[in-house]
């Protein structure tokens, strides 16, 4: 309960940024144009009450509750665009003018689909972020591997299984100490969420260096069975 309160708080800050620039873009169009310049924004700190009074909780909910609904905002998928069109609906909404869209292009990893075939059934999981220029990629016919649960992947959640040459399943939550899981010879990681992934997993599951080796993640739900048996033996 505690991560979900704090992760709503940070969210609604965020949203109260985005609302207060949306005003205040609103405001400044109100406002003396210089004819030699496209738009002028003229604003001093006394105008900051009047710009605040302007939020209401129930907007800040209503885009927290629109921009939360959209599954991954990642740049590169499709909850980007939609983000996107939602930022630029609501500077139409307050009358401020056609958004301009500047566009640049940026490399980012895509996954058309991967999943992990077992002797119990397939199961949808999902690339991480690259190891600095590595992404989580595997040969195209697949990788063919034993299972090994690695617990939080610490050394001890390991003594006396094989690693090496194996896919291991790590819980999220593991910070570094995975990383010993390499030099044990892991062929690919595969992280279980707890609850809910939290934001720090992007940190937490890469090397921070030019590593090529695969990880991914799975959500609880569908780990549910394969832990279950990895937790008795391998798979």
């Amino acid at each position: 309960m505690k991560k979900t309160g704090y992760i709503v708080f940070w969210t609604a800050v965020a949203i109260l940024g985005l609302a207060a620039e949306l005003y205040v873009a609103k405001w400044a169009t109100e406002t003396e144009k210089d004819p030699n310049l496209a738009e002028t924004v003229q604003f001093t700190p006394d105008t900051y009450p009047q710009v605040a009074a302007s939020i209401t909780r129930e907007d800040l909910e209503g885009h927290i509750r629109a921009l939360s609904s959209i599954p991954s905002r990642l740049t590169g998928t499709p909850g980007c665009d939609r983000a996107a069109g939602y930022v630029a609906e609501q500077f139409r909404a307050l009358g401020v003018g056609e958004p301009h869209v500047q566009q640049y292009p940026v490399t980012v990893p895509v996954s058309d689909r991967t999943e992990l075939r077992t002797a119990l059934g397939t199961f949808p999981i999902y690339p991480l972020f690259p190891n600095g220029v590595c992404p989580a990629a595997v040969p195209e016919d697949g990788l063919s591997t034993r299972l090994v649960y690695a617990g939080f992947g610490r050394l001890g959640d390991v003594t006396g299984k094989d690693v090496e040459g194996a896919t291991v399943v790590v819980e999220t939550g593991a910070r570094e100490q995975w990383l010993y899981l390499i030099d044990l010879g892991a062929e690919a990681i595969i992280f279980v969420e707890r609850e809910r992934p939290p934001r720090a997993m992007e940190t937490f599951t890469q090397t921070l260096s030019n590593q090529s080796i695969p990880r991914f993640w799975m959500t609880r739900a569908s780990a549910g069975p394969i832990l279950e048996q990895l937790k008795q033996h391998d798979l």
